[in-house]
């Protein structure tokens, strides 16, 4: 049995992406026998992202309160504030705070899409100052614990760098340096000058310096690979994939005949935000539009997700009335949530554009659970995504041509959709499964790699 030190920014209760792939690496590294503990921050309250409702007893869980800016601002935003009772246009004081946040909206807007400060994909983010409570809290879990291996997630940066100095000080501890998302080579988020030269000399040093590189994809692995030569062997890919146990769970208590009650249309669901960057959603309400076909009778289209994913459909359903009586935004779930409305769908929508850039979206693996028909729009088969989605049997590839995205959701809407589930190819994406060749990594450093605490 190996003594783990798990280290993720975000963590249950959090409701964040991320949190799902580290929970459950340590949910199932616990349940093979690992003594797994937890490090994380104690991020700024937030009661509408803490509702990722899972079973965190077994875990030893540690949460660093820092210095957070953004817990400043959320205070002074909250008294007073130009949504509170009793607004005044007069009064000077609610003024000022008006005035304030349409300058912090400006700000975060900018430097989000940038993935620095209020983000956390680049430098600077203001998560950075959790590093000093961290890291004094790591040493001593190390000490105290007798830690045998370290896993940190990446991002934001700060965790890179956090685990860069532990190793350093702790030199027998065997790294394992997880990243969820690209840094350097991150296309969405591509950071701001002078810091992309800090952020290059960065992850140069965490990844020469980590024992084991874990990626989420393939073509991040070759790009592992071809930044850092000297570490091919220590390179692996774990993708994200599904619980199936909360699947299963979810199955057997959920009442598939909710939406049937309401309305006896067939429901085409999409889950997560939507990106201008990524989504070309205008293809739908296209297809809506310009077609003959009555999809009002037989079809919705059901959108969950943040709060700017309904300004994005918005937009749209002014344009296009017909597709406005179709489409609907039904706000932000909890992960318990979503896996029961995704039980209870007859169809995915699956909005991707053909890049192959190594990026499958999280909602994806839970679509491939419940073994329905994926609706692939501007996707085709020849990307990294649209491959491995034809391998489960169930995508239904459209690319950008509005008659075969019309013609899909026909088929949607009438029950004809065929799909061939591959049972095998789509089990391989379990995070049981996934887990268990992790802890086989693990396993075979610390017994022939030499690997031994120094703190023992």
């Amino acid at each position: 049995m190996a003594n783990i030190l798990l280290i993720s920014y975000h963590f249950p209760p959090f409701n964040e992406v991320g949190c799902r792939r580290m929970y459950f690496w340590a949910k199932y590294l616990k349940k093979r026998g690992q003594s797994v503990i937890i490090l994380t921050a104690d991020t700024p309250d937030d009661n509408a992202r803490n509702n990722f409702n899972v079973d965190l007893s077994f875990l030893e869980i540690h949460r660093e309160r820092y210095f957070d800016i953004r817990r400043l601002v959320k205070k002074i935003l909250k008294t007073q504030g130009p949504l509170s009772d009793g607004y005044n246009r007069s009064n000077k004081k609610t003024l000022k705070i008006l005035f304030l946040k349409k300058i912090l909206d400006i700000i975060n807007v900018f430097f989000s899409s940038k993935g620095i400060l209020f983000g956390y994909a680049r430098c600077p983010t203001f998560s950075d100052q959790w590093f000093f409570s961290a890291y004094r809290k790591a040493k001593n879990i190390i000490k105290e614990k007798k830690i045998d291996v370290i896993i940190t997630s990446f991002p934001p940066p700060v965790v890179n760098v956090l685990g860069y100095r532990l190793k350093k000080k702790f030199k027998n501890i065997l790294w394992i340096q997880d990243f969820r998302d690209p840094w350097v080579r991150n296309t969405m988020h591509k950071g701001i000058w002078p810091f992309n030269f800090l952020e290059k000399y960065l992850e140069r040093k965490s990844c020469k310096n980590a024992d084991i590189i874990t990626v989420v994809s393939d073509i991040w692995a070759d790009w592992f690979k071809v930044d850092y030569s000297s570490k091919l062997k220590n390179i692996f890919v774990i993708k994200n994939g599904y619980d199936k146990e909360s699947v299963d769970n979810i199955v057997s208590c959920s009442n598939h005949d909710e939406f049937i009650k309401v309305n006896e249309k067939k429901n085409l669901l999409h889950i997560g935000s939507l990106y201008k960057i990524n989504d070309n959603i205008e293809l739908i309400f296209r297809a809506i539009e310009e077609g003959r076909f009555q999809f009002e009778e037989y079809l919705r289209i059901v959108f969950y997700g943040a709060y700017e994913t309904f300004a994005f459909l918005n937009g749209y359903m002014e344009r296009y009335p017909k597709a406005k009586r179709i489409v609907q935004y039904k706000g932000f779930l909890s992960a318990e949530e979503v896996l029961r409305k995704e039980s209870q769908a007859d169809a995915f929508l699956l909005m991707k554009n053909n890049k192959n850039d190594g990026v499958i979206p999280m909602k994806v693996f839970e679509y491939m659970a419940f073994k329905k028909p994926i609706i692939g729009v501007c996707l085709t088969q020849s990307s990294y995504l649209g491959d491995i989605l034809k391998k489960t049997g169930l995508g239904v590839f459209c690319g950008g041509d509005i008659s075969r995205i019309e013609e899909a959701l026909i088929l949607v809407s009438t029950g004809e959709v065929k799909i061939s589930p591959n049972n095998d190819f789509i089990e391989g994406f379990s995070r049981e499964a996934q887990v268990k060749n992790l802890n086989y990594i693990i396993e075979s450093r610390l017994n022939w790699g030499g690997f031994l605490s120094s703190s023992k």
